[in-house]
């Protein structure tokens, strides 16, 4: 979609490839080891992990991107609850254009 080149433009401005998580932040959601496997897939190709989703564990999620610096080099996205379309729009941006 639009919507969806639009997002991979602006968060991937030099082609980088898009990661992205959607979930409620629960524990059993393993969104820690979603940073751990980012953090290997960086060292091997360019990426952008986009975050989408709020729950109980956000502020913990926020912490560790804070820890690996992901937040200060913008490779992380994190945004608040998201509706069923926006969703869709940021699984399309991580396909290829």
């Amino acid at each position: 979609s639009e919507e969806s080149l639009l997002i991979k433009k602006h968060h991937a401005p030099n082609g980088e490839k898009i990661l992205c998580h959607i979930s409620n932040f629960r524990k059993v959601k393993r969104v820690e080891d979603v940073l751990e496997i980012f953090v290997r897939v960086r060292k091997e190709i360019p990426a952008k992990l986009i975050l989408v989703g709020d729950g109980p564990e956000r502020q913990n999620i926020e912490r560790k991107c804070r820890e690996f610096g992901f937040v200060h080099l913008r490779q992380t996205h994190l945004t608040h609850r998201s509706g069923r379309l926006q969703s869709m729009n940021f699984l399309g941006a991580c396909g290829p254009t």
